[in-house]
């Protein structure tokens, strides 16, 4: 006999069909026994063994699909079509096998979960149960945290407000400072020119000019310091004005 993979996936199929016609007939007898309370638990350790092998033969399937992958890949190299039709038709037939398996393997699941959920007495009942209650609890605790955590983000907003405001205000001030000291500098200049023009004045009035024109000449100059000081207070006082209007807005 010529060994494909065909011939492969039909035996591996056998043999679960072998594996699992014992197990069906077992859960049948085990529904159709009478439910005490030794044989509910001998029921509890029976359907957990089946659970068990039922996830070893999930296991097993699994690795059945990853060989069909393999195999599915390795066909690719073959060269007669007529061969790699037929394997296509048996993996075809492997994959409707696996799924009967699946569906089966689901409905014991479901009948099982059902019988655990509406058995009153049963372990597995009073567990879920009290999960359930816990996970009521759980959800009722973080209503609570929400409405904590959202005080706390509007009491951070109104602090990286108050941050932000705070920044922009020293920046300001920063800038008034500069602002003063440079019209500091300016006045101190305008007062050193003051002194050095009357100081001048002096001079000239002292060596080479007449009485009248020492008064005229000091008319004149005391009247350009007069402008220069005019011009400094109107800086000054635009300056002073500009300020609060600046810190109002602000």
């Amino acid at each position: 006999m010529k060994l494909t993979v065909g011939y492969c996936t039909i035996w591996k199929k056998q043999k679960i069909q072998k594996i699992q016609e014992p197990l069906e007939e077992e859960v049948e007898e085990i529904k159709e026994q009478p439910h005490d309370t030794k044989r509910q638990k001998e029921l509890k350790e029976t359907v957990q063994q089946l659970t068990d092998m039922l996830s070893e033969k999930e296991k097993e399937l699994n690795k059945m699909k990853e060989k069909i992958q393999e195999m599915s890949l390795v066909k690719k190299t073959k060269e007669d079509q007529n061969e790699e039709e037929y394997t296509l038709v048996e993996l075809k037939e492997v994959k409707e096998a696996t799924n009967d398996l699946e569906e089966k393997l689901q409905r014991m699941k479901k009948e099982y979960h059902i019988k655990c959920s509406t058995d009153s007495t049963s372990a597995s009942y009073k567990t879920l149960k009290g999960m359930k209650m816990e996970i009521e609890q759980i959800l009722t605790n973080k209503t609570g945290l929400l409405d904590q955590n959202e005080s706390l983000t509007d009491i951070k907003r109104e602090i990286a407000e108050l941050q932000e405001q705070i920044s922009v205000m020293s920046v300001h001030i920063l800038n008034k400072r500069e602002e003063n000291e440079e019209l500091m500098d300016k006045v101190k200049v305008s007062l050193i020119d003051y002194k050095r023009d009357t100081l001048k004045l002096d001079q000239e009035i002292s060596s080479e000019q007449t009485l009248d024109k020492r008064e005229e000449d000091r008319q004149v100059i005391h009247q350009k310091i007069k402008e220069q000081l005019d011009r400094l207070t109107i800086t000054v006082e635009s300056h002073q004005t500009k300020e609060p209007s600046n810190t109002s807005s602000n």
